[in-house]
């Protein structure tokens, strides 16, 4: 007597999950532990794109659904912690979804021109936003982040000027030395627009008596209780061990210091995008340590350190969101009076979250929300230098 197809089946060894090794049903087509789909080692096109499609879409409602929710000061807390999870993403992976955007925008903010970079003094750098441009050369002010490329150019155009007086006689024509000043002229001309900016600061702080020029003859490089200035020349041709040689300087922790300085007057740009770069770690880390402070406020409530740190990632992810909209819309409108509210909106949001998530009466939560923004100032305050210090030091 033959055996039957079931009692065969049944005599065979169950199948086993490749993606996690356990063993799944003979007739199922999932396992019960992963919940991976059968794979006999074949993938169809159309099974791939249906999956790629599915996950899109799946995620990208979440997103936009958690992304408009977060407007609605709490709401997306407080249906976390109702059990309504698989609704939205997880909150430190929107998180960084939304600081990556911000910071895109940002740095195309900055590199648009809405947003400049100054390092005049070499010793300091500003940020100047909205700066109306007034001129209509072909650079109508001088980069500012190009601030060490125009006295490196202005020292090659010095050593071309110079260059006219090695000619041979018979080359020392009128026609020679004109076409020697045009371009000389040209070369020059974001190194003049420099000039005459410096030299309206100085006029308008009532230091008439400082002439511009020679005033980039030497940058300043600020320590903590001392000064170094270094000639220009030398910053060009020698190298930053060899600069501090000749400038006598042995402390391996002003070489350090005077190393980044020298680095950050060359690249201004570039350590500000550093900068940015390290803004997420900050929050991050602003987040963690405000979580305590709130579990110390409400310690009454028995609360996890996890709901206060999720209730203030939320907040945050909604803040950059908001800002990141703002910032987008900025390329291309003048938002100056927008920001104003803005950031009125994101401070008054937070009252209204830690009332509706926290659930005490107004006047507790006005004064504990009074507590917190100002721990906030201080603790941002602490930390954004902190990481300033260690980028500075890195960069």
């Amino acid at each position: 007597m033959e055996p039957t197809p079931d009692i065969q089946s049944e005599k065979q060894p169950k199948p086993v999950c490749p993606n996690c090794g356990e063993k799944m049903s003979r007739k199922g087509q999932f396992c019960s532990s992963c919940g991976q789909k059968r794979f006999d080692g074949r993938i169809r096109m159309r099974d791939l794109l249906s999956k790629f499609l599915h996950n899109i879409t799946h995620l990208d409602g979440k997103f936009v659904r958690m992304a408009w929710q977060l407007l609605i000061p709490g709401k997306v807390t407080v249906s976390y912690f109702q059990g309504k999870i698989k609704r939205y993403p997880h909150p430190v992976q929107f998180f960084f979804v939304v600081m990556f955007f911000f910071l895109f925008l940002l740095n195309k903010t900055f590199d648009s021109g809405k947003g400049q970079v100054s390092s005049r003094s070499g010793a300091n750098i500003h940020i100047k936003m909205d700066e109306k441009q007034e001129d209509n050369d072909e650079s109508s002010r001088a980069d500012a982040g190009d601030f060490f490329k125009t006295l490196e150019r202005q020292a090659l155009v010095r050593e071309f000027q110079a260059s006219y007086a090695n000619l041979p006689p018979e080359l020392r024509t009128p026609a020679v030395h004109a076409a020697f000043d045009s371009s000389a002229s040209r070369l020059s001309s974001n190194y003049r627009l420099l000039l005459r900016d410096i030299q309206e600061e100085l006029d308008s702080a009532g230091e008439k008596s400082i002439r511009a020029d020679l005033l980039l003859d030497t940058i300043p490089i600020g320590l903590v209780n001392k000064e170094y200035r270094f000639a220009i020349n030398d910053l060009l041709r020698l190298s930053p061990d060899d600069l501090l040689d000749a400038y006598g300087i042995h402390a391996w922790q002003e070489r350090v210091m005077v190393k980044q300085g020298i680095k950050s007057i060359k690249e201004p740009k570039g350590l500000l995008h550093a900068y940015l770069g390290s803004l997420t770690w900050t929050i991050l880390a602003l987040v963690a340590l405000m979580s305590v402070f709130l579990a110390l406020f409400y310690r009454r409530q028995r609360r996890y350190y996890v709901e206060h740190f999720i209730f203030l990632l939320h907040q945050h992810s909604g803040a950059f969101l908001l800002i990141t909209l703002a910032l987008l819309c900025n390329l291309w409108i003048d938002m100056a009076w927008v920001w104003l509210l803005v950031f009125g909106w994101i401070v008054l949001s937070l009252l209204i979250a830690m009332k509706n998530f926290y659930g005490e009466n107004w006047f507790k939560t006005v004064l504990k929300w009074t507590t917190y923004c100002l721990l906030y100032v201080l603790n941002f305050g602490g930390l954004f230098f902190i990481g300033m210090l260690i980028v500075f030091f890195i960069f």
